[in-house]
């Protein structure tokens, strides 16, 4: 008596997971722009990110402190502004089906090739400064607290005397968390 009530109750799931429409949409962080402007030699090198919900047709004007530089909507997402500097804004408009949308935050220029930002120091539990025994070891980046801009996640590893040596108190790998503008999040 009880296999047909099991039975039926299989097939009534059965029947309601083939109802149920499939989402295929996968899903994605809401990320901001990620405008970036670098300093290079002559000029600056600009580059965004292009928006897992944008379609293939659209299209982004750039702007340096309010002036348009592009004659005709970029199909790319990055440009040399050959007359740009480091004193200069940046922000960039995309262009959807012909009509411009809003404009990202400005960003400044990077006076360097790359993005510095300062690591707390490693306070052993015993309260001693541990920050000569840790080196980073590398980065990797994710929006952890959804506010659409990426933090670095750093691994720090211990590189004191001997392993073996050490009676835990000290001795362990690091995972840090900063936000762009340095700030120390975990």
């Amino acid at each position: 008596m009880k296999k047909p009530i099991l039975c039926r109750w299989l097939f009534a799931a059965a029947l309601l997971c083939m109802a149920t429409p499939a989402l295929a949409q996968r899903f994605m962080e809401q990320l901001d722009r990620g405008l970036v402007a670098v300093k290079q030699g002559t000029g600056v090198f600009v580059s965004w990110r292009i928006l897992g919900e944008e379609y293939y047709d659209t299209q982004f004007n750039l702007y340096r402190d309010g002036t348009k530089l592009n004659d005709e909507p970029l199909a790319v997402s990055n440009f040399r502004d050959t007359s740009g500097a480091v004193g200069n804004t940046y922000t960039v408009r995309p262009v959807v089906r012909g009509v411009e949308q809003d404009a990202c935050e400005p960003v400044s220029v990077w006076p360097k090739h790359y993005h510095e930002i300062q690591l707390i120091d490693v306070i052993a539990r015993d309260g001693r400064d541990a920050t000569a025994q840790y080196s980073p070891n590398d980065v990797s980046s994710a929006d952890l607290d959804g506010d659409g801009q990426f933090e670095f996640i750093v691994k720090r590893v211990y590189e004191g005397s001997d392993w073996s040596a050490v009676d835990n108190t000290t001795a362990f790998e690091r995972f840090e968390a900063y936000k762009m503008d340095g700030t120390h999040l975990w």
